[in-house]
């Protein structure tokens, strides 16, 4: 705290006099140590925060400058990386089994398999994902118009694929769809909420996909169960991996044992049915069409 008195003085005959006296408080008016200011508390914490924000928006542009420059090499890894998942549960991480499933395997029979069983959830879930990142993010870019074009033909082919399967893959497919719609509506409700920013979209979601997508990954054999029936009369679920003249390489749908069986000594297989895969297509109900009817695996 400052005081300061001003005196005017004007004797008879003299000039004036200007008297200033100032009293400072001590107390009030020393300056705070340079430890304690806020405004260097605050400058740090400002400072911080640029740092942070400024790492976020880099790491965010330089996500998405790799998806667009190397957008056909990651779409190309896909199946591949479903391929290594499944041969992964299939095999039970067997090292043995890996080797054998991949010297004896048809490489595009498996790869057709595993993505005609995916397909229309990965289809529905990438394109649901992309949907609320671009609308939350870019919702007026060109990229986000491109995307919209791009759903008049991926919608309606994994709604052709989702008439493939059955009434559980179908309620999968709508069970995505309404989760997508909810979390879209939830983000909105949060923006409003807290009066914040748009998120931009993050590899979290695409980490997600990949958990999920290995959850519902088969993990049955690409190839289909036959019932073996040998001489003795005794039946086995097995899956043929390779066969000649002599011997045949069989798989044990029970176990994931592997052996080796004389030619001779099967009678008969037999393409069969697994017990938890007794459905039929949709597209067969709505056509009313035949299809064969399969005896239940032993």
């Amino acid at each position: 705290m400052a005081l300061t008195l001003l005196v005017s003085v004007k004797p008879e005959g003299e000039e004036e006099v200007v008297v200033e006296d100032t009293r400072v408080d001590s107390q009030t008016s020393t300056p705070p140590a340079s430890g304690d200011s806020p405004t260097e508390e605050s400058a740090a914490g400002n400072s911080g925060d640029a740092a942070r924000n400024a790492y976020r928006a880099w790491a965010a542009e330089a996500t998405r400058s790799m998806i667009r420059e190397h957008l056909g090499l990651i779409l190309a890894a896909i199946p591949l990386v479903l391929a290594v998942l499944r041969i992964a549960r299939v095999s039970e991480l067997d090292s043995t089994t890996v080797l054998v499933l991949l010297t004896t395997m048809d490489v595009a029979s498996f790869l057709l398999a595993t993505i005609a069983q995916t397909g229309p959830f990965l289809v529905l879930t990438i394109t649901g994902y992309m949907i609320v990142s671009r609308r939350r993010y870019a919702p007026d870019t060109r990229a986000f118009r491109d995307l919209h074009f791009g759903l008049r033909f991926a919608i309606p082919a994994a709604g052709v694929a989702a008439l493939l399967t059955s009434w559980q893959g179908l309620l999968l497919l709508l069970a995505v769809i309404a989760g997508i719609i909810g979390i879209d509506l939830l983000f909105e409700w949060l923006d409003r909420r807290r009066d914040r920013k748009v998120a931009a979209p993050s590899l979290l979601g695409t980490l997600g996909l990949l958990l999920v997508n290995l959850y519902v990954l088969p993990a049955s054999m690409w190839l289909p169960p036959m019932d073996l029936t040998r001489q003795d009369g005794s039946h086995q679920t097995v899956y043929i991996l390779d066969q000649d003249d002599q011997q045949m390489l069989l798989m044990n749908e029970h176990d994931r044992r592997i052996y080796n069986l004389e030619t001779a000594e099967a009678t008969s297989t037999t393409p069969c049915r697994l017990k938890d895969s007794n459905h039929r297509p949709i597209s067969s109900l709505i056509s009313d069409s035949k299809r064969p009817i399969l005896g239940i695996c032993p």
